[in-house]
């Protein structure tokens, strides 16, 4: 409101939010939307939502301490080891990445369709969270923004991959029942493996070609890292067959 006009107008930009649960602490038995006390209307307008629990570590916990107790007494953080960018760098590299506008190519706009439809059935066969359209929207968005990154105008597969691996993980972090008790316990290379053996008995069979098997891997929320290594790992155990050139993979057992 301005001058006694009220109005709505665009925004185009990116909001990045954070909320508290109301009761102080979040609560299990009750949605994400009662926890934060906001409306689904408000919530599905984000690409991506992340719930952050804060649970007791011993690691993370230290580390927490030794770094508040440093800046509380010497006034400033303590060094960093990595390789760090500075405030004008990162304004600079986002000033530059607003000026491409990435576009879908033909040969890519079927295969954001076929996995639109996949996710669908998926969803209605397996009983868990059903893609919308606004869903499918934001696997767009995410996808050009990576390639932004990139510094690139067109969006190549890998941006799209990447950004259906990022909404499946925000799908998961706020089914927090499912994934407290199976995910988080379970390391990158064992989901890994789970994931190849759900993406091979979908097919009906045991031997499927080796890109398309780190493709529905990848799809399912982990990262392409975890599933070289799975595979590594379990081909040392024998239970998995992978052909020298790559070119499919075999589960044995």
């Amino acid at each position: 409101a301005k001058a006694g006009l009220t109005t709505t107008l665009n925004a185009r930009c990116s909001i990045l939010a954070a909320a508290n649960p109301i009761f102080g602490r979040y609560s299990f038995t009750h949605s994400v939307n009662e926890n934060l006390n906001l409306p689904h209307s408000l919530l599905s307008r984000f690409d991506l939502l992340f719930l952050l629990l804060d649970r007791p570590d011993v690691a993370n916990d230290a580390l927490l301490a030794h770094h508040v107790t440093y800046v509380h007494r010497y006034k400033q953080p303590p060094p960093q080891y990595e390789t760090t960018f500075d405030m004008h760098f990162v304004r600079q590299y986002i000033s530059q990445a607003r000026q491409f506008e990435p576009i879908i190519t033909p040969n890519l706009l079927g295969t954001v369709v076929d996995i639109y439809v996949d996710r669908r059935q998926e969803g209605s066969t397996f009983s868990s969270t059903l893609m919308t359209a606004r869903q499918l929207l934001s696997i767009l968005r995410l996808s050009q923004a990576l390639a932004r990154l990139r510094f690139d105008d067109q969006v190549n597969l890998v941006d799209i991959d990447e950004s259906i691996r990022l909404t499946y993980l925000s799908q998961k972090s706020l089914q927090t029942d499912k994934f407290d008790q199976n995910e988080d316990y379970a390391d990158s290379t064992s989901r890994a493996f789970d994931a190849l053996r759900n993406f091979v008995a979908k097919n009906n069979t045991t031997v499927v070609g080796y890109q398309d098997a780190e493709t529905a891997v990848t799809k399912s929320g982990i990262h392409a890292n975890a599933f070289h290594s799975m595979v590594r790992e379990y081909e040392d155990l024998a239970l998995l067959y992978v052909d020298p050139a790559k070119e499919f993979i075999e589960i044995l057992q």
